[in-house]
Order: structure tokens, then sequence, then C-alpha cells
């Protein structure tokens, strides 16, 4: 594949970042039609968060503390700071955790709404990808691929993250990982409308690290927001868009 220009990769950049630093108001900007569109996914994402709070109030920071209690216990002596830790710990982890179950089931319940928003994000930017998708199931395996792929990923990194002088590192790492797997989720309908597998996502991905993990990083603060997640996908839609349409130029295919 031929090297992009870097003006265009910093063209690409500033898309990612514009994107995820605006996502829950970009349907707003894109007309009326878009807006509109926008408007059943996003009841089903505030009914979904909202249910994923309430989980992860009374339900996810004891599970979340029970679950930390022996880890805990192993690696520090006894004392009162013990349950600081726990406690400091247990919230975020679970309020994150159960607003990102909240998010993809309902994700998964407006795949079709959402998959027509970002279909129309697409035509908006100009870009119709040639050729047959995968199709919603595809689309709704991998979302939930990707969920489960997160989750695993973040307890591991939870844990090491308690590791005394070095945890900092896995905190760090663990919100990149949080950042990919966003964005991947926000990339997916219009990614599996052009017809890429996996390996070729992962691969788009790879030659695009900055603005991809840029738009997730920014993206991933909207997310503890009810009904943010449909802007979160017309910011997928958008920048995969302008992905999409620069690889073709790569390829002199456009």
């Amino acid at each position: 594949m031929n090297k992009l220009p870097v003006s265009n990769s910093k063209n690409l950049l500033g898309t990612a970042l514009s994107s995820g630093a605006v996502a829950p108001f970009l349907a707003l900007a894109m007309g009326r039609r878009i807006a509109l569109m926008s408007l059943v996914p996003f009841c089903l994402s505030v009914v979904a968060v909202i249910a994923g709070l309430y989980v992860g109030v009374f339900y996810g920071v004891d599970f979340i503390a029970d679950l930390l209690r022996g880890i805990v216990v192993w690696m520090f002596s006894e004392g009162a700071g013990q349950n600081v830790l726990i406690t400091v710990v247990a919230w975020p982890a679970a309020l994150l955790s159960c607003v990102v179950l909240g998010y993809q089931f309902g994700f998964l319940l407006s795949l079709p709404f959402l998959d027509r928003l970002a279909l129309a994000v697409e035509l908006h930017e100009g870009w119709r990808p040639a050729g047959q998708g995968l199709g919603l199931l595809a689309s709704a395996l991998s979302v939930s691929l990707t969920m489960m792929a997160w989750l695993s990923g973040s307890a591991l990194f939870l844990v090491l993250g308690l590791i005394p002088g070095i945890g900092f590192v896995f905190v760090l790492l663990g919100f990149l990982w949080t950042s990919l797997c966003i964005a991947l989720d926000a990339l997916d309908p219009s990614l599996c409308r052009a017809g890429l597998t996996l390996r070729e996502r992962l691969a788009l991905v790879g030659r695009h690290k900055l603005p991809v993990l840029g738009f997730g990083a920014l993206a991933s603060f909207w997310m503890v927001i009810p009904g943010s997640y449909p802007g979160i996908i017309v910011g997928g839609a958008r920048l995969a868009a302008r992905l999409l349409k620069s690889e073709a130029i790569g390829q002199g295919r456009e």
C-alpha cells in the first residue's frame, strides 16, 4: 500500500480528535435527517446506561469489592488502608464495567438503527463502499467479541494496576485498551459494511494508530453519559469513511 501524505495523516488525526471530542453533539451538526435517525438509539442508550448504573451501584460495587478483597489481603499487610484501597478501586471499576455492559447491550439492541445511521453519515461524507458487506449478524458478533475482550483485558489491567511502583503503567495500558475497544465498536458498522474481516480491520487500525486511539480516548470520556453512544457511532462512521477514502486514494482506487 502506498504511504499516505503527511498532510492527509494530519487531516485524519484532526477528524478523529474532533469527532471524539464532540461525539454526542455531532449528529446535530450533520443535518436534520441524521439527527432524527439518532433519536431511537439515543432513547435505547439512555435506558441501557441508566440500567447499567443501577446494577453497578447496587450490585457491582459489592461484587468487585469481594473480588478484590482476597487479592488486596494477599498483596498488602492487614490494616485500615486495605478497605480504603478496595473502596477507591471498586467504585469506579464497578460503575465503568456496568455502564459498558449497558452500553454494549443497548448497542446490540439498536444495531439495525445504528447501521442505518452510520450509512447516512458515510453518504454525508461522500463515501459508499463497493461490494457486499458482512451483514448485521457479523457486526453483532464483532461487537460481542470486542465487549468480551474489553472486559477481560480491563480486569487484567485492574489487577496489575495494584502492583506497587509500576501499577500506573498498567493503568495507562488499560486506558489505551479501553480506547481501542471503544473505537472498534464505533467503527464496526462502517467497516462491516465495507466487507472488512477482523484481520483486515486490525490491519487498518495498525496503519492508523493515532487517529483510532485518539478518537477512542476522547470518546471514552463520553461513554458514562446516557445517550452518548449514537453520537459516538456518528463520530466513528465519520472517521471510518475518511479512513476508507484515504486508503482508496492511497491504492489509486479513487
